[in-house]
């Protein structure tokens, strides 16, 4: 009887829970049946305009604020790499954003910077129309998560299986033998693993909408072949003649290190025939040698008669 009873007890709070979870779905993934009220004004961004990702149900029914997961991305090109990096994270920072990854890459005396920049959401778009001013903003890539459905699904879920946590105990107390403790207890780990689950994924989501991430690419816009300062033709100085002998010494020896580099591909292709063609000049060469030397061998043995053309 006392068996029954707590298998009818977990049938009961399993149906509490999954009813939890019917319960959750909230009709605003397209925001079509939700209107603000005429009376109430809906609430302002840094911008002092109304904020997109609020919205409220007619008269007599919850507000609702939209979860939503804002991100960029951007493709740069800056003359001063290093300055133009420096005046977007000073910018960054006033607005109380910060650095989160960054890294640097030099290659053929080009700087390339990347860089991860996390942001309140709010003034993401703030951000890159500064950084349009700073630089020039080669591509653009922004995307948006709507996950509001999702996190409050998640968020009745955890508020139902607290609750029936919560009863769990209070029939743990209750329990009259081993046999019972042992099977609500067993009830109760497995709803606290659920429980912490939840939790982790709510904060988690927390934390990527408290926070947006703007993945820059920084490049350097200058062509490092061509001279990067400016030289007075009328007077040059030893400097500047040592500057443009090393520049030129520079594009001559790319010059010849990518002619060399084509004629290494160009043999390692035409190796195949160049083989042939050795082989066949070899037996040629061969060939010709010994005629030469049996021709040589014949007429020893056998020397021409010079009275032989008087006698006749």
């Amino acid at each position: 009887m006392k068996r029954l009873m707590i298998f009818l007890l977990c049938l009961t709070l399993s149906a509490l829970i999954f009813a939890g979870c019917a319960s959750s779905s909230y009709p605003i993934k397209d925001g079509s049946n939700a209107q603000a009220p005429s009376n109430v004004a809906p609430p302002l961004d840094s911008k002092g305009s109304p904020r997109e990702d609020f919205t409220e149900t007619p008269a007599g029914a919850l507000a609702i604020q939209r979860k939503v997961v804002k991100n960029a991305s951007l493709t740069l090109e800056a003359v001063n790499v290093s300055d133009a990096y420096a005046a977007i994270l000073r910018y960054v920072e006033d607005l109380g954003g910060y650095e989160f990854s960054r890294s640097q890459q030099v290659r053929e005396d080009i700087t390339t910077i990347y860089a991860v920049i996390k942001i309140n959401p709010e003034q993401l778009d703030t951000v890159i129309s500064h950084i349009g001013t700073l630089c020039r903003i080669v591509n653009t890539q922004t995307s948006s998560n709507d996950i509001t459905a999702d996190y409050y699904d998640a968020k009745t879920r955890l508020a139902t299986m607290e609750k029936a946590l919560a009863t769990y105990y209070n029939f743990l107390e209750s329990a009259e033998n081993i046999e019972e403790s042992l099977l609500v207890q067993q009830q109760i780990n497995e709803l606290t693993v659920k429980i912490e689950s939840l939790k982790g994924q709510i904060n988690m989501w927390d934390s990527i909408l408290a926070e947006s991430t703007l993945d820059i690419t920084l490049r350097q816009l200058s062509d490092p072949v061509q001279t990067r300062r400016e030289i007075s033709w009328s007077t040059l100085s030893f400097d500047d003649m040592g500057y443009l002998i090393k520049t030129g010494l520079n594009w001559l020896l790319n010059t010849v290190a990518v002619v060399l580099q084509w004629l290494a591909i160009i043999l390692a292709i035409l190796s195949p025939l160049l083989i042939v063609a050795a082989i066949v000049l070899v037996l040629i060469f061969r060939r010709r040698r010994r005629k030469r030397i049996l021709l040589e061998k014949s007429q020893q043995t056998h020397p021409a008669d010079p009275n032989q053309g008087r006698e006749n």
